[in-house]
């Protein structure tokens, strides 16, 4: 496609119906719609309960918040409000039919997405279906080839989060009234995964909580409410008592939190996405994900994942690997001098 074809887009449509931190990598491509469109009105629809990682972006002009749940009723609403808003375009980066369908009904002029998903995605629903990049393309790099796809520049590739000062403060405040010594340096350990076995056994966490403790650092445990089962066992173990913020918290509240700490540790997960973009260091733990696909790559960040015969797997719900499964292989050991290693770094910047 040619630049002249859409430098005229002034109203933009981007749905990505995912998780909390698929919604927070679709940040790059919005930065880079904008500086290709520095003049048009940029909206984003995304799930409920994630809009608020994108609050504050200064690409969006509105944020669509969706209801996957509620049913037939609120998808009509939802499509009235965006044929309202009058699209030029809509790029569909979650690659689902439910999304095609919506970008469909919007009545956006041009609608961009990857092939596949059947005959109807492909050739009804866009207006021109993408083929894809190859298979375990990072999915920051896979949401910039639309873009490129259609000849727009991409420069900045890193994610971004949008936190005012008053935020920073209330999260450093939520701290202090949980018991932290403003003075002494905190790490955040998020031992809370989307399913148990995407989670590194809660017996290291502790250990690395322990660890953290006798160097010096304060150790702030993370999770949602849901997350408590998860988190509980490290909180209960731990030689001396953690400043647990489980379920206390809302995303953005706990972005804060993340932003000040000196180290993020953490399965893959929402949070961790976070912390590589509010620039904190990050420790990550992958098993059964496809982690080409979802490693944190801010300056300071590293992770772990084990190449066995059976990952990516899914997410599995069950697994009979036991202390061969691709979670269990990554030591304690291998993740404890990482931590030190990103302190070390942290310390000097």
């Amino acid at each position: 496609m040619r630049p002249e074809e859409w430098k005229g887009w002034k109203r933009v449509l981007v749905i990505k119906l995912r998780y909390i931190g698929d919604v927070l990598i679709t940040t790059p491509f919005i930065r880079a719609l904008k500086e290709n469109l520095p003049h048009a009105e940029i909206s984003a629809l995304v799930p409920a309960g994630t809009e608020a990682v994108l609050e504050g972006n200064p690409g969006l002009a509105q944020i669509i918040p969706y209801e996957k749940s509620i049913g037939i009723g609120n998808d009509l609403r939802v499509i009235q409000r965006l044929r309202d808003n009058k699209y030029d375009v809509c790029f569909d980066l979650s690659d689902a039919d439910r999304s095609a369908w919506l970008g469909f009904f919007s009545g956006a002029r041009y609608r961009f997405g990857f092939e596949g998903g059947g005959v109807l995605r492909k050739k009804n629903l866009y207006t021109q279906a993408i083929p894809p990049p190859p298979l375990r393309t990072h999915q920051v790099d896979r949401n910039l080839y639309l873009a490129e796809s259609i000849g727009m520049a991409v420069g900045d590739r890193s994610l971004s989060l949008c936190l005012s000062y008053e935020e920073l403060e209330k999260g450093q405040a939520i701290l202090r009234s949980a018991g932290l010594v403003s003075q002494q340096p905190y790490v955040v350990v998020h031992a809370a995964a989307r399913t148990l076995f995407k989670s590194w056994p809660a017996e290291r966490f502790t250990v690395i909580a322990d660890r953290l403790h006798s160097a010096g650092y304060q150790v702030v445990l993370t999770g949602s409410e849901k997350d408590r089962a998860m988190v509980r066992p490290i909180a209960d173990r731990m030689a001396k008592p953690a400043i647990d913020l489980t379920g206390k918290t809302n995303l953005r509240q706990l972005a804060s939190v993340i932003q000040g700490a000196r180290l993020f540790v953490g399965n893959d997960s929402g949070p961790m996405h976070i912390a590589s973009a509010v620039g904190t260091p990050v420790v990550a733990l992958f098993g059964p994900t496809d982690w080409e696909s979802w490693y944190p790559r801010g300056n300071n960040d590293t992770f772990f994942s084990k190449e066995i015969d059976c990952r990516p797997c899914g997410h599995a719900n069950d697994c009979d690997r036991g202390e061969q499964s691709c979670m269990a292989l990554i030591t304690l050991e291998e993740v404890w001098e990482a931590v030190l290693q990103r302190l070390v770094i942290s310390a000097k910047g």
